[in-house]
């Protein structure tokens, strides 16, 4: 039996209890790309986000099962995101 798809605003709110930036930032991703009536998960869907001139594109949750269709390579073990200065209006 299929269980109904979680909806957009269950999905934010049980990340945003959780502690950390980490889940900060997913919820943010969700606000912004999720579509419940849309194929694949929350997570999925971020991964195939193409807004790169978003701030938190390079450190968006990224599905390590998903086919990198983004161009961007998932993080190896024990990497971190590297956030580009001139994405968040810093000059470098």
């Amino acid at each position: 039996m299929n269980r109904p798809r979680p909806t957009k605003q269950s999905i934010i709110d049980r990340l945003i209890n959780k502690p950390g930036l980490r889940a900060r930032i997913n919820a943010n991703c969700v606000s912004c790309i999720y579509d419940q009536a849309a194929p694949g998960s929350w997570r999925k869907q971020v991964t195939q986000c193409t807004v790169d001139s978003c701030p938190l594109f390079d450190i968006r949750p990224v599905s390590f099962s998903a086919k990198d269709s983004t161009g961007s390579k998932p993080l190896e073990s024990g990497q971190r995101g590297e956030i580009r200065p001139q994405k968040l209006g810093i000059l470098a």
